[in-house]
């Protein structure tokens, strides 16, 4: 077992946790001298801290950096390193056999971890020295200064036997950080970009560490390339993760299941635990698939059944990689497919409109046509051509179609004008919504309830919130429509108004 973390303390209760897990399964023989333990290993050379996206995790990434300059002096110094990485590895291997012999005297074995340290410490700041010459311009930033705020990892030279002799980690799980690379903290001002720079990622569009972490980590493994990490929600639907989807599912076999954090969440009381998230279990394959669950969602008590209950299904990757459940909803997608985006129809001088919000959606999402009489920054407007065409849309995204829609293709969390603008729902004149959707909007309206939310500077937000709920009659009448119009079967059609009922509706559907 392998292990790095950018946090000292993180690796050091890593170490604590592995020893206690270690003696726990232990049984104790209370004749024996020291109760029938073994000496704990000194396992200080396998949880190493350091940054895991910065400095040389394979014999390419060094060879790409001795490309330029004097070509002599660059095969002089890449054969001084791989002497001093072999010396380095041989180090390594009599620390670890110095453990299995040594006796009562640990003078053999203080040694053997001295000359280990001293060898990586020699080689780490050699590559230093190197990585340094090749990223920072000029006097930009000092030698120690980037030292300090990078905390290079060299992963050929700490793991040299691992990349080298075996080509790579055999496995590589975990649970990466989630967070934006050029986002800046509200109370230093200071993004992860401002303390230290990545290089060399064909993921740098997604701007976002746990993807970086996921590309490091392919380019670590060997053989099979077995891959587990839990990452946010966004993998699989966000736009710009589109880099690290394709090297996902590139000859690859994936499989991605999903979690929302309502009405349980996967993590309780951990940071970050409000994330939805995906679980990803990769692999090279010569027979590549792509395996998903739809969103899962659970009560607290039935938490032991979640993960024996997952069903993975063939997956469709349109841009996206879909949350489906079932063939009902690849058949459903298929004749979706068929139909014009809601963009086709928009015009940004119009005078028609319907009004949404892009925050709070929790299990509906409210659409009007008349607005939210509120001011907040998340209430959001579209203008559509004609009046008949705005009636007849905002009751198409009204519809139970439209939340299945979003569920399966996007984080649960947003909605943008991209999302709502990229529903496909080809206008027909034979059907006339505008009733309908007046009728919906008044029981809408007739079900709302003023939302007092104190803000942290002492000031309060008054809005109203819609209990959409307990409209479903009126939604489902509309899904009846529509789905006459998209030719969906009677399974079908059923499928739709009933996907998340469970939830959605609450307490409402025990009556």
């Amino acid at each position: 077992l392998y292990g790095v973390d950018i946090m000292a303390e993180a690796t050091e209760i890593a170490k604590l946790r592995l020893f206690l897990k270690m003696v726990a399964v232990v049984e104790v023989d209370m004749r024996a001298d020291n109760l029938g333990l073994d000496p704990l290993p000194d396992i200080d050379f396998n949880i190493r801290c350091g940054n895991t996206l910065v400095g040389y995790a394979t014999e390419a990434e060094l060879d790409n950096d001795l490309k330029y300059g004097d070509m002599f002096a660059n095969q002089e110094f890449k054969a001084k390193i791989e002497l001093e990485m072999e010396k380095a590895s041989l180090a390594f291997k009599q620390f670890k056999a110095v453990q299995f012999t040594q006796d009562e005297d640990l003078s053999v074995f203080k040694s053997a971890k001295r000359n280990l340290r001293t060898r990586l410490n020699s080689l780490n700041n050699a590559l230093n020295q190197r990585l340094y010459k090749a990223t920072v311009v000029g006097n930009a930033l000092s030698y120690d200064k980037w030292e300090s705020t990078h905390q290079p990892f060299h992963w050929l030279a700490e793991f040299y036997e691992i990349i080298k002799g075996n080509g790579g980690f055999d496995v590589i799980i975990g649970n990466p950080p989630y967070v934006v690379y050029t986002k800046r903290d509200k109370y230093t001002g200071l993004s992860v970009a401002d303390k230290y720079k990545i290089r060399d990622y064909v993921t740098s569009t997604s701007n976002n560490l746990y993807v970086f972490t996921i590309e490091r980590a392919l380019r670590l493994l060997s053989g099979k390339r077995r891959l587990g990490m839990i990452v946010p929600l966004s993998l699989g639907a966000a736009k710009n993760m589109e880099s690290i989807r394709k090297l996902l599912t590139d000859k690859k076999y994936l499989c991605l299941s999903s979690y929302e954090i309502r009405p349980a969440k996967l993590f309780d009381g951990a940071k970050g635990a409000d994330q939805r998230l995906n679980i990803i279990i990769s692999c090279d394959s010569s027979t590549p698939a792509l395996l998903t669950t739809e969103v899962q969602r659970w009560k607290s008590e039935n938490r032991k059944l979640l993960f024996p209950s997952l069903h993975y299904v063939n997956a469709v990757m349109d841009d996206r990689i879909l949350r489906f459940s079932s063939q009902v909803e690849k058949s459903i997608y298929k004749k979706y497919l068929r139909h014009s985006p809601l963009a086709t129809y928009q015009l940004s001088s119009s005078k028609e409109h319907i009004h949404y919000r892009s925050a709070g959606l929790r299990y509906w999402i409210i659409f009007l046509r008349k607005g939210f009489n509120t001011n907040s920054a998340s209430n959001k407007v579209i203008g559509i051509d004609k009046r008949e065409e705005a009636d007849f849309f905002m009751a198409a995204l009204n519809s139970n179609l439209y939340w299945w829609y979003y569920a399966i293709n996007y984080d649960m969390f947003n909605q943008t004008e991209s999302n709502v603008l990229d529903f496909r729902c080809t206008f027909s004149n034979k059907l006339n919504f505008g009733d309908v959707a007046k009728q919906l909007e008044f029981d809408m309206d007739k079900n709302k309830r003023i939302s007092v939310v104190n803000k942290k500077d002492g000031e309060t937000n008054e809005s109203f919130a819609y209990d959409k709920k307990l409209s479903k009659p009126i939604i489902d009448e509309i899904d009846k429509v529509l789905a006459k119009h998209y030719g969906f079967t009677d399974e079908e059609l059923d499928f739709i108004i009933n996907y998340d009922i469970k939830y959605r509706m609450g307490d409402e559907l025990n009556d």
